[in-house]
């Protein structure tokens, strides 16, 4: 990777991730119901020197309860992660990144 001097890289102290579908059908566990148990554990686990990763945020579920979820997701761990990326389709979550300059 091409980088000037003096380069610097962040260090993390672990990688947490909720990626792909969480749904299993041995645990009657829906997509949603998948997602917020990944959600719990990764908020459980998160220290101010953690990488966060999230695709699809708030997804498996109404779009509004969802966007919510999502939302109140990312205050918490913006206060807690040292880094969270998210993706998502929900406009409500992209416009707390045009309104916030911490996210």
């Amino acid at each position: 990777i091409p980088a000037s001097q003096p380069a610097r890289l962040a260090w993390f102290d672990q990688v947490l991730a909720d990626i792909g579908d969480s749904q299993s059908l041995e645990q009657s566990l829906s997509t949603f119901s998948g997602h917020v148990r990944k959600l719990i554990g990764i908020m459980r686990a998160s220290t101010c020197a953690s990488l966060v990763l999230l695709d699809e945020l708030g997804s498996g579920t109404d779009p509004t309860e969802g966007s919510a979820l999502a939302t109140a997701t990312i205050e918490k761990l913006n206060r807690r992660a040292a880094l969270t990326l998210v993706t998502t389709h929900h406009a409500e979550l992209k416009d707390i990144a045009a309104r916030d300059p911490e996210v």
